[in-house]
């Protein structure tokens, strides 16, 4: 790897941060987009999946209230879009501020 070149994990690392920074800018919604790359068995590279992911967190909403709150402190979303054989899938993700009970229904 030469100079120029950032491991994965630095631009995890990097990206992580801005999207703790932006939050901390009291922006309670972060979107970006995402892809995950897996390696074959014969060393070529093939995305997994791609897409837009969302976090929502809840504490900074400038409209939110206890009478509002739900019990979450975090909400997630990912939405595939490629490649196009899981296009439309989506994961959500609902943090809880039970810890013995993360996922009430």
């Amino acid at each position: 790897m030469s100079n120029g070149e950032k491991s994965k994990s630095a631009r995890f690392s990097e990206r992580l941060m801005a999207i703790s920074q932006m939050l901390a800018a009291l922006k309670y919604t972060v979107v970006d987009t995402s892809d995950s790359r897996a390696t074959t068995s014969d060393g070529k590279r093939s995305m997994a999946s791609g897409g837009t992911q969302s976090f929502r967190k809840q504490y900074y909403d400038p409209e939110g209230s206890l009478e509002k709150f739900d019990g979450y402190y975090g909400l997630g979303k990912f939405v595939v879009s490629e490649p196009g054989s899981k296009a439309g899938e989506a994961i959500l993700a609902h943090d809880s501020m039970n810890a013995s009970n993360p996922h009430p229904s």
